[in-house]
């Protein structure tokens, strides 16, 4: 690429202009690799550090600018200990490079902060190899069976249920304000109390509608409430439970409301309920109700509902986002001053963003094809969210080889082996 100015070439590299206007003046013979007056590290040296940093980030251990800044640091101490004549600029530092060194530095091999997504444990641990043993599972038992594998050709026949959390208190964010004033204060219920909300959805992108379960004893919110039952959600149901989360006689009463909805649309049975492994799913009640009914329910492994579960892939994100904004957005109109969201009155506005989202073209059909359920496609998961797993086996592998090392196996006593997946049965 040809540049006019010295100035535009440094702007599209992103690198100082004086930087290279002092090189094309030597005619890059002083060239020596990147740094101040790039002496203090050599390409080679750079480049490993750059690739113990990406090491860092792939592992779950990513570092910040400050603790790069002590990598460097070590770095230099170590240089200076292998030759006690070499320069790095930092000798009055005690080697610790100053923070615009540090950016620069990671802004020249295309470094920059990213917020990190926590994961648990037991997605840590999760590989590759699960999530080909879960969709052979499938294959051999949903796939294979001629009446089974239609729905899996037919979108409105493959269903998706999961529960969504809905706290009330909303938090603090940027707004408006004039400079050099330190207060600035909305309202909030002070509260984080929540509710539940149970989706289904099919791959064709229709909803069952929505139940939401409220904790309490007596269920008041139907004679609290007036919503709509036009829309693409339809009528919305309520129930209530102990500590607000859905248990196993409530969630006979989400298997009642999609077969309700599947015979009101004139969908063909059987149909297939793709859910998670959580205790109210499995009961003796709601399986002689779907067998009754010809529901197959079949459940995600455990720990890979962020890989293969529709309705948390796009769905969920969206709706959270969307009535968070919403939720922003009534708390701060004057009509409302001093007014809060409670239980009840947050209905209406999560009933309008669901309305919103459902709007949105493909947006639970893209749930679906990015789980690979439908058009089912083994390779449509984002294995890279199993990366975690992959270091952890290999962590665990390069610490039995170091035991290997140095342990005598004549003096260990025996202990049984730790059973793989491949023991376990099959979903």
């Amino acid at each position: 690429k040809k540049f006019l100015t010295i100035r535009g070439c440094a702007k599209f590299y992103n690198i100082s202009s004086s930087t290279l206007h002092r090189l094309i003046k030597s005619g890059f013979s002083d060239y020596k690799g990147s740094g101040k007056f790039s002496s203090v590290l050599s390409h080679e040296e750079e480049s490993r550090i750059i690739a113990h940093v990406t090491w860092r980030q792939e592992i779950g251990c990513g570092l910040s600018f400050e603790q790069l800044g002590l990598l460097l640091q070590e770095v230099f101490l170590g240089l200076k200990e292998a030759n006690s004549s070499r320069m790095t600029g930092f000798e009055t530092s005690n080697q610790l490079p100053h923070t615009n060194w540090v950016r620069r530095f990671a802004e020249r091999h295309s470094i920059c902060l990213r917020r990190t997504v926590e994961i648990s444990k037991g997605r840590q641990i999760l590989t590759s190899q699960d999530l080909d043993l879960w969709q052979q599972d499938t294959e051999n038992y949903l796939l294979s069976n001629p009446v089974l594998a239609e729905c899996f050709k037919d979108p409105n026949r493959l269903f998706n249920q999961d529960e969504s959390s809905i706290e009330l208190g909303s938090s603090s964010r940027r707004v408006l304000a004039k400079r050099g004033t330190k207060v600035i204060y909305h309202v909030s219920s002070g509260s984080r109390e929540h509710i539940t909300v149970s989706y289904v959805c099919n791959a064709a992108g229709g909803m069952v509608p929505p139940r939401v379960i409220y904790k309490g004893v007596r269920n008041i919110a139907p004679s609290q409430l007036n919503l709509p039952e036009d829309g693409l959600s339809g009528k919305w149901t309520f129930s209530v439970a102990p500590k607000g989360y859905i248990t196993r006689p409530l969630f006979v009463e989400v298997l009642q409301d999609i077969n309700n909805y599947v015979e009101k649309n004139q969908i063909q049975k059987p149909v297939v309920l793709i859910l998670d492994g959580a205790s109210p799913h499995l009961s003796l009640e709601a399986a002689a109700y779907c067998k009754a009914n010809q529901i197959q329910p079949w459940l995600l492994r455990p720990n890979m509902t962020h890989l293969t579960q529709p309705l948390d892939l796009v769905f969920f994100a969206d709706l959270k986002k969307t009535l968070k904004k919403y939720a922003w957005n009534w708390q701060t109109d004057p009509k409302n001053t001093g007014q809060f969201l409670n239980k009840y009155s947050v209905i209406g506005l999560l009933q309008e963003v669901t309305e919103a989202c459902l709007n949105k073209a493909g947006i639970v059909q893209n749930g679906f094809k990015r789980a690979g359920l439908y058009p089912w496609d083994k390779t449509a998961p984002d294995r890279s969210k199993l990366l975690p797993g992959t270091v952890f086996e290999a962590g665990q592998a390069q610490n039995n080889n170091v035991l290997d090392e140095h342990t005598d196996v004549s003096e260990t006593p025996q202990i049984d082996p730790i059973p793989t997946f491949d023991d376990v049965p099959s979903t």
